[in-house]
């Protein structure tokens, strides 16, 4: 197995302090918070595993190779599965414009919203991917912060590394790495 996730601990109760927007520990020591993942609802689990991956080639040559099998899945939290291609055309939006600013499928609803005229609710998770709009900023004034949060089991034998980036406010969850000692 790779990374594994399980519900955020109450507020104050990470052995490493306050729990604050950098605290994105599990309950149980040594997992990440489902809300690093987005997966923090009703209908949740109570554990979410992704399966683990390395850089060596897969079966098709590519970078990026799983302990996942079967015909199909929901990838994992490496890199090669996590990041993907949006394509956006339109008067609204620039063009030939390339960007490895992140974003999130929760971006979506938020940027069409502000293209229609209308208001983006505060409930909302997601953020106006404003880049990428012919009135928005420049891609190279875009401030994009990345962050690494590290979680380990109480015996150290397995750490959880968590790759992010925070753009706006916005954390998005670039890949995990697990060591085993």
């Amino acid at each position: 197995m790779g990374a594994i996730f399980t519900r955020p601990r109450p507020r104050g109760a990470s052995p490493r302090g306050a729990a604050g927007p950098e605290d994105l520990e599990g309950i149980v020591a040594g997992t990440l918070s489902f809300d690093l993942a987005r997966w923090n609802h009703a209908r949740s689990g109570d554990i979410l595993v992704s399966a683990n991956w390395t850089r060596e080639p897969n079966e098709a040559g590519y970078a990026g190779k799983t302990t996942q099998s079967g015909v199909a899945g929901h990838g994992t939290s490496s890199p090669y599965d996590i990041h993907n291609t949006l394509i956006a055309a339109g008067p609204d939006f620039r063009e030939h414009a390339v960007s490895d600013i992140p974003t999130g499928n929760v971006d979506l609803a938020p940027t069409l919203l502000q293209l229609l005229g209308l208001p983006v609710p505060t409930t909302m998770s997601g953020r106006v991917i404003d880049e990428a709009l012919r009135v928005g900023p420049l891609l190279s004034s875009v401030r994009v912060d990345r962050v690494t949060e590290t979680v380990k089991t109480p015996d150290g034998r397995y750490e959880l590394a968590a790759r992010t980036s925070i753009v706006a406010g916005h954390r998005y969850l670039d890949f995990t790495e697990v060591t085993r000692r």
